[in-house]
Formats: C-alpha cells, sequence, structure tokens
C-alpha cells in the first residue's frame, strides 16, 4: 500500500474512532488504529504515529508516541526537556499494548514535535543533522516566540543540507500554551 494511501486509511480510521458514540479513552483509540492498520496492510509496512488529547484549559497533554522521535518541550524557564520516547509502530502487533504518557504545559511553555525527517536529514557529504544538532539548535532559540522557532529550524535544516536533495519528509508541529 502506498504512504499516501496508508495515512488517508489512517485518519479515517481515526476520524471514524472519535465520531462513533462516546468518548473514547487515548488507549481504546491507538489500540483500535493499530488492529485496522494491521488489518488493511501487510506484515512488512506499518504506520508511525504521535497521537494525543490536549485539555486548553489546564494544559494537559496525554499521548502515546507510536513509533516517531522523541519531542521536546521548551518550558518558561527556558529548559529543554525531552517527551517519552518512542514505543512500537502502529499495525505490527494486533494486542500490543501502547504505553500512554502524560504531561502538563504551563504557561509559556512551548512544544516542538518533528518527524524522523528532521534529524535524518543529509548534507553533502553524507551527514546527519541528528538529534543533538537538533538539541543545540532548541538551545539557542528557546528565548523566541513559537512562530521564529519553527522558522528558525527550518532555516537550520535548509542550510545544513546546502542544496543536497532530501529523502524523507520534514514535518514540524509547535504548540505553545498562552494562558
Amino acid at each position: 500500500m502506498p504512504a499516501a494511501l496508508l495515512m488517508a486509511t489512517a485518519q479515517a480510521v481515526l476520524r471514524s474512532q472519535l465520531i462513533c458514540g462516546g468518548r473514547c479513552s487515548l488507549q481504546e483509540l491507538i489500540s483500535r488504529l493499530n488492529v485496522l492498520i494491521g488489518q488493511f496492510t501487510s506484515v512488512e509496512e506499518y504506520l508511525t504515529a504521535f497521537v494525543g488529547l490536549y485539555e486548553i484549559d489546564t494544559g494537559r497533554l496525554e499521548f502515546v508516541n507510536a513509533g516517531h522521535p522523541a519531542g521536546f518541550v521548551i518550558t518558561r524557564d527556558k529548559e529543554v526537556v525531552r517527551l517519552e520516547p518512542a514505543d512500537l509502530v502502529v499495525g505490527v502487533i494486533p494486542d500490543y499494548d501502547f504505553k500512554v504518557f502524560e504531561t502538563t504545559l504551563n504557561r509559556d511553555d512551548v512544544m516542538i514535535l518533528y518527524s524522523d525527517g528532521v534529524t535524518e536529514l543529509f548534507d553533502p557529504d553524507e551527514e546527519q543533522f541528528g538529534e543533538e544538532r537538533l538539541l543545540e539548535l532548541l538551545g539557542k532559540v528557546r528565548d523566541r516566540n513559537l512562530e521564529d522557532i519553527c522558522g528558525d529550524l527550518i532555516a537550520a535544516l535548509d542550510q545544513f543540507r546546502r542544496g543536497h536533495p532530501r529523502s524523507d519528509d520534514i514535518t514540524l508541529l509547535g504548540l505553545k500554551r498562552l494562558s
């Protein structure tokens, strides 16, 4: 199954589970997605996903990281904190018990999530951007606003690759708690 079709299938499964009667827990949601993706794909195909439920009023984030790089939170004190590491990818083991984690974003905290295309980006010398370089960059831009942080990350990736073709997508998501 082509990746775009797999992603469309995953989105349809998630939407159908969210609109079905009643509210299901994040554990139920990821378990259902896991079973259904496993049914639609071959053994070699799988899906990575970061699925979360964010409560705007409290800043509480409940999440499952199924195969994505661990995201980061830049606290209001400008400390860069790594979120929980990735669990198994979706669609491989039908009865797998995914771990659900929880964190709370405080006022002015910034969460950065990214795809592996960020850290696995190569320059013309075939050197990877890597997580260490990403952490160093987050440490430098942590005093900036969310839009600038994301813009600086994209600019640093473009500068690093120096025109070298990308071998994977680059996805970046930033979330800042304002109150």
